[in-house]
């Protein structure tokens, strides 16, 4: 399972998972500061924080980085599963949750571009997602997975 193909698959897919965790923390800090200043204990640490409107920026761009490296990543994936001899399934739930985790920040993406979302609900929804893709890396990789376990 070696070649160009299955290199930029495992590349691409670090970068994705690497941009979702950046967006996570980034909206970590956006309900950490958001509560502060809502409760008026605007401190030290708050001032040397960035706006929230720019985490929330960085949020959004850090999720599409992460989209468009998980879905060319998780083509690439399946190209090289497809020319591997004697492994034609698809139906491995490392697949199955990849697709899902592409879906969710596809949602988050396209909600935390409108102004009903943007802002908190936008962040918790990131969170959650990360918590899938975390669900992903253990209990899917070390348990499920025929394809991807690596242990």
């Amino acid at each position: 399972m070696h070649g160009v193909i299955f290199a930029l698959h495992v590349t691409l897919s670090i970068l994705a998972y690497a941009a979702f965790a950046l967006s996570f923390v980034l909206s970590l800090i956006f309900l950490g500061e958001e509560r502060l200043l809502r409760s008026h204990k605007v401190g030290d640490v708050v001032w040397r924080l960035p706006p929230l409107e720019l985490l929330d920026q960085m949020s959004r761009s850090s999720v599409l980085v992460g989209l468009i490296s998980i879905a060319i990543g998780t083509a690439l994936g399946f190209v090289s599963v497809d020319r591997l001899p004697g492994q034609n399934s698809f139906y491995d739930p490392k697949y199955v949750i990849t697709l899902l985790v592409l879906a969710l920040y596809a949602l988050y993406f396209r909600l935390a571009g409108s102004a009903a979302w943007r802002g908190a609900r936008a962040s918790k929804l990131c969170i959650f997602n990360f918590a899938i893709v975390v669900l992903s890396f253990t209990v899917v990789n070390l348990y499920l997975s025929h394809s991807h376990r690596y242990f």
